[in-house]
C-alpha cells in the first residue's frame, strides 16, 4: 500500500515561487536535514538523530509520528550524555543535566531546556493516551536535541 497524506497535514502550506501549496514530503526531509551533527558525535548517537529527522520528514503520512520524531531525539539528547560521561543505567538523566553544567558545558538556560527535555521526554513515556505535535513543535525539539548535543561532542566546549 502506497502511504497517502495525513489529512492534519492539508492544514500546513508552504509558499513555492510565491505560490502557496501543500508542504510536501521533501520539505519535511528538507528542513530536518538542516539539523546538523558532529563529526565527533558517535555512530550511536548520530544514527537516533538521523532517525528522528527520517520519522519528522515521514509524520506527512502519519501525524502522531512529530512525536516520536521528538521523543527519539530527547533520547539521543540522554544516550550522549550517557556516553560522554560514560554512565550506567543508574545514573539518572537529572544528575547528567546538573554534571554538564558543573562541568561548564552548559549554562543555565541550557539547563532549563534540557530539564524541560527530560520532563517532556518521562511525560511521553509514560503517557497514557496518545499525543500530537505540530511540525513546529516537533522540528523545535529536535533541533534543540542537536543543538546540546552539539555541544556535547564540539571540539571547543563551552559553556553555552
Amino acid at each position: 500500500m502506497i502511504p497517502t497524506v495525513d489529512s492534519r497535514m492539508r492544514a500546513f502550506v508552504t509558499f513555492d515561487g510565491g505560490a502557496e501549496r501543500p508542504v510536501r514530503y521533501e520539505d519535511l526531509h528538507r528542513r530536518a536535514a538542516r539539523c546538523a551533527t558532529t563529526e565527533a558525535t558517535p555512530v550511536g548517537v548520530a544514527t537516533m538523530l538521523l532517525t528522528a529527522r527520517e520519522t519528522f520528514a515521514l509524520a506527512l503520512y502519519h501525524y502522531e509520528l512529530f512525536v516520536v520524531a521528538s521523543a527519539w531525539s530527547l533520547l539521543a539528547v540522554e544516550a550522549a550524555l550517557r556516553d560522554k560521561y560514560s554512565a550506567t543505567d543508574r545514573t539518572t538523566l537529572k544528575r547528567l543535566i546538573d554534571r554538564a553544567h558543573e562541568e561548564g558545558l552548559f549554562d543555565e538556560a541550557w539547563v532549563d531546556r534540557l530539564q524541560a527535555g527530560r520532563q517532556l521526554r518521562n511525560d511521553l513515556m509514560h503517557q497514557k493516551a496518545s499525543s500530537a505535535f505540530s511540525p513546529a513543535m516537533a522540528i523545535s525539539i529536535i533541533e534543540a536535541s542537536h543543538d546540546a548535543i552539539g555541544v556535547l561532542y564540539s571540539a571547543t566546549s563551552g559553556a553555552v
